[in-house]
């Protein structure tokens, strides 16, 4: 079995692909055998963060992956601007806090939350986005079914629940 077949059996698989590549960098550049294995380990580890979160962003069932960078401050004309980019640092998880966007129809209530739960995915912090009638929905099957307690873990064990009207 080679280096390769055992970084794979080790589950490294970004190290596996890669070795060769950084290997030989390394030697071009005269680079220290400690830079070499730092540079084969970073790497391993950015891999495994990028697929993390992807994970976690499919589990947080966004329906549409949004950033507050895309978000337009044009519209709504009153919004504090200052505050969302608050809460955007999510200290809120800190105090076990909520966070409610209330207003109107068509005012981005529902991108800001998307974009939240997304901002949330991306530093590892488990979420998940539902309606209101999708998650009444369920649990009540649930609780017909004689498995509640189970239902109610789905929508607690996120540490950022959004709970869209609909």
């Amino acid at each position: 079995m080679d280096v390769k077949d055992k970084l794979k059996e080790l589950g490294l698989a970004w190290m596996a692909a890669n070795m060769d590549a950084v290997l030989a960098a390394a030697k071009e550049k005269k680079t220290s055998p400690a830079e070499t294995l730092k540079r084969l380990v970073d790497g391993e580890r950015e891999a495994r963060m990028a697929r993390s979160v992807q994970r976690r962003l499919r589990i947080a069932k966004i329906p549409v992956a949004r950033s507050l960078a895309d978000f337009n401050w044009q519209w709504p004309e009153k919004i504090d601007q200052d505050l969302v980019k608050d809460i955007f640092r999510l200290e809120f998880l800190k105090d076990n806090g909520n966070v409610v966007f209330m207003g109107g129809v068509g005012l981005g209530k529902t991108f800001l939350a998307s974009a939240l739960a997304a901002e949330a995915c991306g530093r590892n912090i488990p979420a998940l986005f539902t309606t209101a009638v999708d998650m009444v929905n369920n649990l009540q099957a649930a609780a017909v079914r004689g498995c509640l307690a189970k239902a109610v873990k789905t929508y607690t064990a996120p540490r950022i629940l959004v709970c869209d009207k609909c």
